[in-house]
This record gives C-alpha cells, structure tokens and sequence, in this order.
C-alpha cells in the first residue's frame, strides 16, 4: 500500500510521528513514522536501539485482537523510518474525561481499558505508558494504542530496554518507574488506570509519583491502585474490575426502602460463615420479595457465593438460579456486565451440577449476545468449549433445541463477535445450533 497525500499532522510523540494521510486504496489511516525527538542528541546505537523498540510495537500489536487494540492496517518495518497505518480514531479518552466530568455521568470505556489489560498481563506483557491518550475509540469500542514502551521479550531487554530508562507520562507513571522502569510489573498498569480514574472522579492537579485518591468509594479504589508498596495494590485487573464497575453500577440502583433488604444486605458484607437455615431464610425472602432483587444481587460477591457453597450445597444452588433468574430478566449496563460474567463463571467452575452449568451457559449467552459484550462472548465459549464433559454439552444442546432460534441466535451472535466460528463450541453443541 502506498501514501498519496499527506492530510495533515495529528500529533508529535517523544519517539515518533503520526500523520493523518490518504492512500492508494482512496482510505484515509493514521501514520506513524518512526522520528525521535531531538534525533541529533542520540549515538547511532542508541537510534538503533529505538528503532528496535518501534519495529517491536508493530510486531506485538499485529499480533493482539483488534476488538481491544488498534488494528496495524499496513506496515513498511524496512524503511529507513519505518512505518505503520492505523484506523483513524472516533475519539481519544481524554475527550471523554472531560465530558464526563462536564455532565457528571461515570465515562464510558473503563471496562474496555480494564479488558484490554487484562489481555496484555495475561501474556506478560506490561504496557508501562497507559494514559488517556493512548486509549482510542474505534468501532464502537475503547481500545489500548502506543504499545511503544511495552515490556520486551527476555532476549531483547539488553537491546531495547536499559535500566534507569524513565520513558512515559509522568502523571500516571508508578513511582516504581522512577528507579527501575525496565523490570516494573503489572502493578505499574494498575497505578496508571488509578491515575486515570483520579483525572475523572478527582481532577485537582496532582503531584506526580504519589498515592491519590478522590471522594466516595471510588475513592478507595484509586488509592488502593495508586499504593506506593505495590504488594498494597489491587493483584491484578480482575479484582480491580470487580470492585471498581460493581462500585459505579450501585450507584444508578435505587436504596432499599426495606429494613429487611437493608439487614440481607448488611450480612453480606460481614456474615463470615452461612449456616443452612439462614441460607434458607436468605432463599425464601428472595423468592417472596422479587422487587428487592436488584438491591441485593447487586451486592452479593465471589466471596459471597463461595460462602454459601461452604454452608449448604443444595441452598447455594437454589440461591444461584434465582440469581440467574435474575439476569436473565434484567437488562445492565455494558461494563457491568463484565462483572457478572465473572460471576457466573466462578459459579460454573466451582459446580458439578449439570442443570446449573448448563443454565449459567444459556444466561451467559443471552447475556452477552443482547448486551454485545465481547468479554462475555469469550466466556460463552469457554463454557461451551470442544473440552467440557460430554454430558454437559449434551444437556446445553437440549436446552438449545428446546429454546428454539431465539437462544440459537443468541449462540451464533457470540461466537459472531469475537470473529469466532460454531466448531469453537462442543460438537454436540455445534450440532444442536445447526438443526433447523
């Protein structure tokens, strides 16, 4: 692919430049051409040692899913500069803190930012330069950019990475950065997203490398990511993510106007253990005070059904179908959802029960396919996967078969959308979604 015209420049990074161009193919992308700043300063190892680093940020982003990073369009890694295209962008996140904060609504985008990051730890990989900035919109999604200061491969790191480099944004760097930026870890991306989180819930100017922390509960989340000893920080994204979106989705649910809700909810905060008969006291009030069921599902935690599990089997799982129930009748928002899904599936890994594996797969279906959420599609299959028992993908067949083409498409919409396809799920399960 060739540039024909350059548009215009969209903005100047410390190691490169992007450029708003149009190509041969009539699309106009985003190009960014590898040009360090003050390039005269540096030896000519040390140009090549960036150079590295760039070609590098080419490599690993090709290699990422494109519904959590900025897709790599074209590449030309040969040239003397070298260079990469990219979609243009709907938004940066800096425009939507600032929106956010104008109309005092909660952004849109942290699960996203969450999700991506997750994905990147997972591969053991740190980002290391997480700002606003570096978080686009693209497609309807919030996704990472800049993977410039990634964490290398072992067999780079004398090469590409020196310690003592302090690269990055100084207002969301983790004080860590400051003494050894080469061998920081995950909790380093932890720091910098509660930095972003202070821009948006706090705003006041802030000094650099410091613990921070805002009004409210979200307060108490950007301090335990912004600790100075990182053992003090969230242990990773997951946690985070659970905390964090079950704190912003309890804020849009009415209180409970009943002192009894009120008391449920005061005991899943501090009830240590749960004996059989208040598991049974806990059941019946939710099965006779269905309205009160928003206020209390919203609070109950992993924690919470792990201790119900503990108390009394046959309880726990007669609690988590009127959970599922309940999800199934609800309509959330998009980043709560994510919280969910993560709650069904440490239900689903911590049962061997068929009837409430194979509804935790129908709920999560219906969950993510009518909320497009790409983090539950992916769980949708591993619930269904070619690796699950053979009689558990036989009791979600049926239950495919007996729910007819609404739960079908259901199915087929999130394999859809994690550019996934059927043979992803079980054979059996396959063979069910393809009966007419």
């Amino acid at each position: 692919m060739e540039v024909t015209s350059v548009v215009g420049r969209i903005h100047r990074g410390g190691f490169g430049i992007i450029d708003k161009v149009t190509c041969d193919d009539g699309n106009t992308y985003a190009r960014k051409t590898f040009d360090p700043r003050n390039r005269d300063s540096f030896s000519e190892e040390g140009l090549n040692s960036l150079k590295k680093r760039f070609i590098r940020e080419v490599s690993v982003q090709r290699e990422l899913p494109d519904n959590l990073f900025i897709p790599i369009v074209f590449a030309n890694l040969s040239a003397e500069n070298p260079w990469f295209l990219m979609p243009i962008a709907d938004a940066v996140f800096t425009d939507e803190i600032i929106a956010c904060r104008k109309h005092g609504r909660n952004p849109d985008g942290l699960g996203d930012i969450l999700n991506a990051l997750e994905h990147l730890h997972n591969l053991g990989y740190v980002h290391r330069d997480l700002k606003p900035p570096n978080v686009l919109k693209h497609k309807g999604n919030w996704k990472l950019a800049d993977l410039g200061l990634i964490t290398p491969k072992e067999s780079m790191t004398t090469t590409v990475t020196h310690t003592g480099d302090r690269a990055g944004s100084e207002f969301y760097c983790a004080p860590e950065q400051l003494k050894d930026f080469k061998n920081v870890t995950k909790h380093a991306d932890i720091y910098s997203f509660g930095a972003i989180l202070h821009d948006i819930f706090n705003g006041a100017t802030r000094v650099p490398y410091t613990k921070l922390s805002a009004s409210g509960e979200v307060g108490l989340v950007i301090e335990k990511c912004t600790e100075l000893n990182i053992s003090r920080r969230f242990s990773d994204v997951n946690l985070l993510r659970s905390t964090l979106l079950s704190i912003l989705s309890k804020e849009s649910i009415p209180k409970p106007k009943s002192e009894d809700t009120l008391e449920w909810i005061v005991k899943l905060d501090f009830q240590e253990t749960w004996e059989p008969a208040l598991l049974e006291k806990l059941y019946f009030y939710l099965k006779k005070n269905p309205e009160e069921n928003d206020q209390i599902f919203f609070q109950i935690t992993n924690e919470n059904f792990k201790q119900f599990f503990k108390g009394d089997e046959e309880y726990w799982k007669s609690i988590s179908l009127l959970y599922l129930s309940w999800i199934g009748s609800s309509v959330f928002d998009f980043n709560y959802c994510d919280v969910l899904i993560n709650r069904l599936w440490f239900i689903y890994k911590q049962s061997d029960d068929l009837e409430l594996k194979a509804e935790i797969a129908l709920k999560a279906g219906r969950l993510g396919a009518t909320h497009n959420r790409w983090y539950v599609m992916e769980h949708v299959v591993k619930m269904c996967s070619p690796n699950i028992d053979s009689n558990l993908a036989t009791r979600i067949s049926i239950e495919i078969k007996i729910g007819g083409e609404g739960i079908k498409k259901y199915f087929l919409r999130c394999v859809a959308g994690i550019n996934r396809t059927k043979v992803s799920y079980h054979p059996k399960i396959n063979e069910a979604l393809e009966e007419e």
